[in-house]
């Protein structure tokens, strides 16, 4: 309980962060974007994208009814835009299909570089560009009953790292990492963290009194083999484990970066500020999960110090990449050009000053 007491204190600080908060919004706004210039050239709803799938279900926690989508985009909290962008990459596969075709004009906010890379990725797992897999799946027929070649959630293929490996039981990993427990209902409103809207307790249909959540967490869900690789260098370096290195987080991060102003510090933030409080992952468990798309941590760091040394560094308005202290250095380089122009000028006075030391000469 101590554990889970601090993954949610770290992860309440994520979620109070005005950076965090304004990067959250911008990220939805991206998806909005993007789901208009689809739907303006193919039709569908906003909600068809962004809503829960099934609302008759309780157990995610975030979900507000399709009516209610757009007010959550304009003024909602974290959890509930964060988790509007996970029900994206569930149900938004043929969006990203879509944008991937060369005939596809891309909207502002969608980088042509990361629609590239991910055009590549997907030669890479089909030996297939994208025109001659179209062939044998339109982007249309993929939904969540019959699936396609592109499945939702695989749609952003998955970068190699933590996420797909902990699901692997070969060596040197053998055992499994986790396994479903479904534990007992656990969460308190009182724990909820941002506090609950009226549109989240609309959406559950909560009553008066209610002290507990119907949401099925990662903590309830998942128990964790001791035996697995990742098991054992979360015990040797003492980082607590929830449900195994972050899934959510990769799907998130390969969402953001599809947009040109992503950050992966920021986006790495608000999945710890999302995932840490029910909690349905660890901090350890995010970060690891973030190191695929550049994410500067070592797993023998302390993930709760590293997180506080994030977040300060978004408050301070710095970036936390190395890449600015060298752009601080370049930009000192002018200035030793005008230092170094600067060394004539004095040599230039120095010399006066000895002319007129100098006698003058007698008319």
């Amino acid at each position: 309980m101590a554990a889970i007491a601090r993954i949610r204190a770290v992860a309440k600080q994520a979620a109070q962060s005005g950076a965090v908060n304004e990067y959250v919004h911008a990220m939805v706004v991206n998806v909005r974007e993007l789901v208009h210039a689809y739907t303006d050239a193919h039709g569908g709803q906003l909600g068809d994208f962004l809503a829960a799938a099934n609302p008759q279900d309780k157990k995610s926690a975030g979900q507000v009814f399709e009516t209610r989508v757009h007010e959550v985009i304009d003024s909602g909290n974290l959890r509930e835009r964060m988790t509007l962008m996970m029900n994206f990459v569930n149900r938004g596969c043929q969006v990203v299909y879509w944008l991937l075709s060369e005939t596809t004009t891309l909207p502002p906010c969608v980088s042509r570089k990361a629609i590239r890379e991910l055009r590549d990725r997907i030669r890479t797992l089909t030996g297939l560009s994208v025109e001659k897999l179209s062939t044998i799946v339109p982007a249309g027929t993929c939904d969540s009953t019959t699936g396609c070649a592109l499945p939702c959630k695989m749609t952003f293929t998955s970068r190699d790292g933590p996420v797909p490996w902990s699901r692997s039981v070969t060596a040197p990993f053998n055992d499994a990492l986790r396994a479903v427990r479904k534990g007992a209902q656990n969460v308190r409103i009182a724990d909820a963290f941002p506090l609950l809207s009226d549109r989240e307790r609309d959406f559950m249909g909560l009553v008066p009194g209610e002290t507990k959540l119907p949401w099925c967490t990662g903590e309830m869900y998942y128990s964790i083999m001791p035996a697995n690789l990742y098991s054992r260098i979360a015990k040797t370096f003492g980082h607590p484990l929830i449900a195994g290195p972050s899934g959510a987080t990769d799907l998130l991060l390969c969402l953001h970066s599809l947009f040109t102003s992503w950050n992966v510090d920021l986006s790495t933030l608000a999945c710890v500020a999302w995932m840490g409080n029910p909690p349905d992952h660890s901090v350890f468990e995010v970060l690891i999960a973030a190191i695929p798309f550049g994410l500067d941590y070592d797993s023998s760091v302390d993930a709760f110090a590293h997180t506080e040394r994030m977040l300060q560094t978004q408050a301070g308005g710095r970036r936390p990449a190395k890449k600015p202290a060298a752009k601080q250095v370049a930009a000192k380089k002018p200035a030793a050009k005008q230092a170094a122009a600067k060394k004539p000028a004095a040599k230039q006075a120095v010399a006066k000053k000895t002319a007129a030391k100098q006698p003058k000469n007698q008319s």
